[in-house]
């Protein structure tokens, strides 16, 4: 070869490897670039996750057009979600704004969250703004945060969940953040249904009257409104995941939930099952849209599983506690029933070990002895006494008065007159004299001495009963016999309370209710009133209280006598106040001058009213609640029957705590604070007819007292029945008696006996005197 050619061939092999190394050189710096742009959008991505939002919203401006940021953004925190094979059984997709983070979503955070049975997620929109530490959320960055109605949000949570979560879960829920959600109701429903079923459940609805028809879809076609919240299956999900994209194209509505509604026609062919049940399960509030469920709380929203809207997060904590106050309820009743099968277990128990006869055994313990002669004892008297059995008690029965630890009014004696039951208890002792001493010619009872009564619930009841026998063969006919009856106690039958106040309604339903519809019987509350601002201020109280806890159906009646201070203005504006808050309460006032006269005031309260009109006449020195509301519609019965319920009255509290003004504690009944006003009978419910068919009340007593004395005795001798019992539910509050000495001797002593009735009890009064060393030496200082 010549060195020419030579040369030229070397000159081209240098091209060649020139242009080649160009080639390398370029597509080393094409690669370098694609890599630094990788390693910048990790870093910024890395970046934004540490919640430097003030620079990665800057870099989002600096971004080329063509930038696609990433679809989903999480940021769980702790929270993890399901890893296991098995599926939770809910997941809870919370469509919020960032705006709500502290208020809203906090709230959901600390009440109803805790209860799901499953997990929770918040999502949000493109926002950048710091969520609260521990709050699992997830960003959504191609749906807009602010705004609303949420369409594109809600499709793209659903896009989220489908794709990722879709074999985790049983079911999912779509939920606004204005929802309140009962965990374990939640989760009883859903364990009663087949996630394997097409499940597409909520209220249902067919939009406002102006929109239906207007939506898309079928005529008869329902869909799921979406605020008190959505529930799918996965097999819904699933099915309905591929079509998602093409549900958003052509929306009809800018409401989430009628769209959602017209994709599950259009693709699944299912729709939103009408049911009333539905529609009180998940319960939307249409009478205050607006608000955040102010009103008082009732058999609604207890029945609810899913309450809307709550606009307050204050609210959400305010049905929060209701709830758990109600699960308090419900636990304690549970512990009870557990109490009473334990209770039963052990009585049968104590039954099969006993393994006697049932039936009373009287045992004759001597023989019959002159009553002026010194009794011989054929048989010791024996009882069985328990000595470890801290519930058994004696009583003593003697002269029509038994003495007993037990009264419900704390005081140790009660008149055994009451209702004839000294002779109920005379006829009973006959009926047993006459089955078991029928060998005994011409021996009858006479008369009961004395009394003893032990009652244990291992021994059972045992008396011991020392009487006077008349016989009619002897020349002293009258002799005194001891016996002893034994009655052995089977196991009690336990029944729930309920069923007595049901039983007592249906005897009244056709004047409980108004109209046959659910509404209680509004009752005529006649409060004569003169002076007393601070008495009154605590009635008024008392009412507000009843009104916030229930949904009562009242109708005050003020009768106010006219004063030259003009203090009865002040009364009644506070219960105008009152009325003003609380829709179901009615009021009238009546206005009368001269002296104050309670019959009067009391007999034109009642005129206004309609013959079946249930009244109750109280005094505002009464406290009551709810539940004595209730007793009088259970008690007053239309053409049957008055209620005269025993209040208890309390003690001068300058006996109790020796200061003019105690610590209020109301409804505290010992004999120490006060004690039950079995001889006043001025607080009366009764039906309009039947008070103008007994008289009503005698306007001819102007003095203090006496009137509800009349009426109690006029209603006696009706053919009323007069219910009159301790209830525990009206506690009448001391206050200064002025007992005036211009009136007759009778009705100035029955002044002076309830004064001095009301000072204090027995103990407090002694331990007063015990302090006075100079009154328990009065009488050595005498002898003197």
């Amino acid at each position: 070869m010549s060195p020419t050619r030579a040369i030229k061939k070397q000159r081209s092999i240098l091209c060649h490897l020139e242009e080649r190394i160009k080639k390398k050189d370029i597509l080393v710096f094409i690669v370098s670039i694609f890599v630094g742009m990788q390693l910048t959008k990790s870093f910024m991505y890395t970046y934004a996750q540490k919640k430097c939002w003030t620079v990665a919203s800057v870099a989002k401006h600096l971004v080329s057009p063509k930038f696609q940021p990433q679809r989903f953004v999480e940021e769980l925190g702790d929270f993890q979600f399901n890893r296991g094979p098995k599926k939770k059984l809910v997941l809870v997709g919370i469509l919020t704004y960032s705006q709500y983070f502290q208020t809203r979503d906090w709230a959901i955070q600390m009440t109803w969250l805790k209860s799901i049975p499953g997990d929770v997620i918040f999502f949000v929109g493109n926002s950048t703004d710091l969520a609260p530490v521990g709050m699992p959320i997830v960003r959504l960055n191609r749906a807009p945060d602010n705004v609303y109605p949420p369409h594109h949000k809600m499709f793209e949570m659903l896009k989220y969940m489908y794709k990722n979560l879709a074999d985790k879960y049983e079911y999912f829920i779509r939920a606004d953040d204005d929802v309140f959600i009962k965990g374990q109701e939640l989760g009883s429903l859903l364990s009663s249904l087949d996630s394997r079923g097409k499940i597409y459940m909520g209220q249902h609805g067919q939009g406002t009257p102006e929109e239906k028809g207007k939506l898309g879809m079928g005529k008869n076609y329902f869909y799921c409104i979406g605020g008190p919240g959505i529930i799918l299956s996965y097999k819904t999900l699933k099915m309905l995941g591929p079509h998602l994209d093409a549900c958003t194209l052509h929306p009809v509505k800018p409401h989430d939930d009628t769209e959602l509604g017209r994709c599950m026609e259009k693709y699944l062919n299912v729709q939103c099952k009408s049911s009333s049940k539905a529609t009180a399960v998940f319960y939307h509030n249409y009478r205050d849209v607006k608000g955040s469920f102010n009103h008082e709380l009732g058999s609604k929203e207890s029945y609810a599983f899913t309450l809307h809207p709550l606009k307050n997060s204050s609210s959400v904590f305010r049905l929060a506690i209701h709830f758990k106050k109600d699960e308090i309820k419900w636990l304690k009743e549970k512990a009870d029933m557990l109490r009473n099968d334990l209770e039963m277990a052990k009585r049968s128990i104590i039954a099969k070990q006993l393994k006697q006869n049932s039936m009373p055994t009287l045992k004759y313990l001597h023989e019959i002895e002159l009553l002026n002669q010194k009794p011989q004892w054929g048989t010791p008297i024996r009882f069985w006494y328990d000595a470890n059995d801290d519930s058994a008690n004696w009583e003593n029965i003697e002269k029509h008065l038994i003495y007993s630890k037990e009264n419900i009014h704390g005081s140790a004696q009660q008149n055994l007159n009451v209702k004839k039951k000294d002779q109920i208890l005379q006829n009973a002792v006959r009926t047993l004299f006459n089955r078991y001493l029928e060998e005994a010619d011409g021996i009858k009872l006479k008369n009961i001495l004395r009394a003893y009564r032990y009652m244990s619930p291992v021994q059972g009841v045992q008396h011991l009963l020392q009487v006077y026998l008349l016989q009619h063969k002897s020349k002293t006919s009258y002799y005194n016999a001891t016996f002893i009856t034994s009655q052995h106690l089977l196991p009690l039958m336990f029944t729930e309370e309920e069923d007595m106040f049901e039983e007592g309604f249906h005897i009244n339903s056709r004047h409980n209710k108004v109209n046959g519809g659910d509404q209680l019987k509004q009752i005529n509350l006649i409060i004569p009133i003169s002076r007393k601002v601070e008495a009154f201020a605590r009635f008024t109280k008392t009412l507000e209280k009843i009104f916030k806890e229930t949904l009562e159906n009242l109708n005050v009646i003020l009768v106010v006598y006219k004063d030259s201070n003009r203090l009865y203005l002040k009364n009644i504006d506070k219960m105008k106040r009152l009325k003003s808050q609380y829709a179901s309460m009615k009021l009238e006032v009546i206005f009368l001058t001269g002296k104050f006269v309670r019959a009067v005031a009391l007999q034109h309260g009642s005129k206004n009213c309609s013959n079946d009109s249930l009244l109750l006449f109280i005094d505002v020195d009464v406290v009551i609640t709810e539940t004595f509301l209730h007793r009088v519609r259970i008690n007053t019965i239309y053409g049957k029957q008055v209620y005269f319920p025993v209040v208890y009255k309390e003690f001068n509290p300058e006996t109790i705590c020796y200061k003019p003004n105690c610590k209020k504690n109301y409804f505290l009944f010992d004999q120490n604070h006060g004690f039950w006003l079995f001889f006043g009978f001025g607080v009366v419910s009764i039906y309009k007819k039947d008070f103008l068919d007994t008289g009503g009340f005698d306007t001819k007593i102007t003095t203090w007292g006496g009137e509800d004395v009349d009426f109690y005795d006029k209603c006696l001798i009706s053919n009323l029945t007069v219910f009159r019992a301790p209830d525990l539910a009206a506690d009448h509050v001391y206050h200064l008696t002025q007992c005036l000495d211009n009136v007759d001797a009778k009705h100035y002593q029955m002044c002076l006996n309830s004064k001095s009735a009301a000072y204090g009890s027995l103990h407090s009064e002694a331990a007063a005197i015990y302090r006075f060393l100079e009154i328990l030496n009065h009488n050595r200082t005498i002898d003197k």
